[in-house]
């Protein structure tokens, strides 16, 4: 996935971790398993071209490496590892498909198999490796409710109408990471503010949606268990349906955390569970009515009737629209108001500066 609002996932890898029953010391790494002097050339060739006999096999599964989850490795599992092993081993000294030439497999590297396949390796650690954030958006709310006295804050010059034009920007960008997802085919499942990542820009900031972790596609079957983070998943998805109307119920729950201050933790909790109730605080119809409008259609229970991102952010971009022509019409207002009253000071025969 490629875009701005979307986290970037740059490469993923797997490490083994070290396996239950250490090599033994000749048996390390560095030990030569190199054809021996009396070996020809041809020989080396041949183990090229054996390779590929150790998966060509329709019956079974011949793979010489598996990743299993701790204790999940059955007996029959191992019996099988086992036969695969030895097919392995027969098949390197058997004719080559390439050269038709009968090669001995080299006795310290069928050593070295021996050992490796009696080494039990418990698990491996899958790392992601994720473009550089500068914090999420959990954090950036945590430090704006400690800050309780809007008086107290570094900027508190028109600090509801900063408030408010943030927020939006937040939602806005938001979205467009979701529909580019809901474009490909992919419902998030886990919209947090967690999930949620702040890039600072020269420009300003950067919202970019990110963990992918129970991300699946577009679908609308149903799951065998419910999945997704309690306190902000749909009432569909806690059911087991996947659906992309469930995302934007929680970016309704999302929505709600940017629109209002919680003193603790608990308090986010007990008015989120009260906001799933179908509960509106008060103060937040008084502080931001434009956005508890929103909040009100994202977070009902029926899916259908919530809006898709497309439509909600043609209708935020209608609202923004709206609002900048209501401040040019109050700035020619007061531009109007501005001559009048100069006019009027210069009929009294005072000069205005």
């Amino acid at each position: 996935m490629n875009h701005s609002n979307i986290v970037q996932y740059k490469a993923a890898w797997l490490e083994i971790d070290a396996p239950a029953k250490p090599l033994p010391e000749s048996m390390d790494d560095n030990e030569d398993v190199s054809p021996q002097n009396g070996e020809s050339t041809d020989c080396i060739n041949h183990k090229c071209c054996c390779s590929n006999t150790f998966t060509d096999d329709n019956h079974e599964d011949s793979t010489d490496f598996e990743i299993n989850f701790e204790h999940s490795v059955s007996g029959a599992a191992s019996t099988n590892s086992h036969r695969n092993y030895i097919r392995a081993l027969n098949k390197r000294s058997s004719v080559s498909e390439c050269g038709k030439i009968i090669c001995k497999p080299n006795l310290k590297e069928i050593e070295k198999l021996k050992v490796l396949h009696q080494s039990k390796i418990k698990w491996a650690t899958l790392y992601i490796q994720m473009s550089l954030c500068h914090s999420a958006l959990k954090q950036w709310l945590e430090k704006r409710n400690a800050v309780s006295d809007l008086d107290k804050a570094v900027v508190h010059i028109h600090s509801q109408m900063i408030r408010t034009n943030t927020i939006n920007q937040i939602l806005i960008q938001l979205l467009k990471g979701l529909e580019y997802i809901h474009s490909k085919g992919i419902v998030h499942h886990d919209i947090k503010p967690s999930n949620i990542f702040i890039q600072i820009e020269a420009s300003g900031f950067l919202i970019q949606l990110g963990d992918f972790g129970l991300a699946c596609p577009l679908q609308s079957v149903h799951h065998s268990l419910a999945f997704g983070t309690k306190l902000y998943a749909a009432p569909e998805q806690l059911a087991g349906k996947c659906n992309p109307k469930s995302d934007m119920y929680s970016v309704g729950i999302v929505l709600f955390e940017l629109a209002e201050d919680f003193r603790t933790d608990m308090e986010r909790v007990q008015r989120i569970t009260e906001l799933r109730k179908g509960v509106l605080p008060p103060s937040l119809l008084v502080s931001h009515p434009e956005f508890a409008k929103v909040i009100k259609k994202l977070v009902v229970k029926d899916p259908d009737v919530r809006p898709d991102t497309t439509t909600l952010l043609t209708a935020l971009r209608s609202s923004e629209s709206e609002q900048i022509e209501q401040l040019k019409l109050q700035l020619a207002e007061k531009e109007e108001e501005i001559l009048n009253l100069k006019e009027l000071l210069k009929a009294h025969g005072i000069q205005s500066s």
